[in-house]
Parts: structure tokens; C-alpha cells; sequence
């Protein structure tokens, strides 16, 4: 495996440890905007293993922003700063 690349143990160990640090109430959406076909790939990895242990109600992938927003229901003009 190359430098930087996630495994699939990997993103079962961040699931898990999302699962214990998490609010033990499921969250209702999770979006994820990937910039490369990589990212894309990973994001959804994590999609499946995450709905799968119960995390979200649904989790989906975006390839841009706007796609994200429109699905969640965002203006886009909402400051989305952390």
C-alpha cells in the first residue's frame, strides 16, 4: 500500500472510534464533497461502513459543493465556516 492510502481496517477503526466519541444518537445526514476520483472512492467506503454501523440515517457523496448543499437543503449563501 502506498504512502497516504486508507485501508478498509482503517476506515472500520475511524467508524469505530466515530461510533465511541460520538453522540449516542444517530445524526440524520452526513455530505461529503470529494475532489478527486480518489477521495470520491475513499468517501464512499466510509458511506457504507458508517451507515452500516448505524451513524447516519444517510450518508451520501458529492462531487461539488453545490451538489452537497442542494441535497441538504443549504442556501448558497450560507457561511459554512468552521
Amino acid at each position: 500500500m502506498a504512502e497516504g492510502d486508507i485501508s478498509y481496517e482503517d476506515m472500520n477503526r475511524f467508524v469505530a472510534a466515530r461510533k465511541i466519541d460520538g453522540d449516542k444518537k444517530k445524526s440524520k445526514n452526513m455530505a461529503i464533497v470529494a475532489s478527486n476520483s480518489r477521495n470520491f472512492g475513499i468517501a464512499r467506503m466510509y458511506q457504507l461502513i458508517s451507515e452500516g454501523a448505524g451513524l447516519w440515517e444517510e450518508c451520501r457523496v458529492f462531487n461539488t459543493m453545490d451538489e452537497a448543499r442542494t441535497w441538504l437543503d443549504i442556501p448558497a449563501d450560507a457561511d459554512l465556516s468552521l
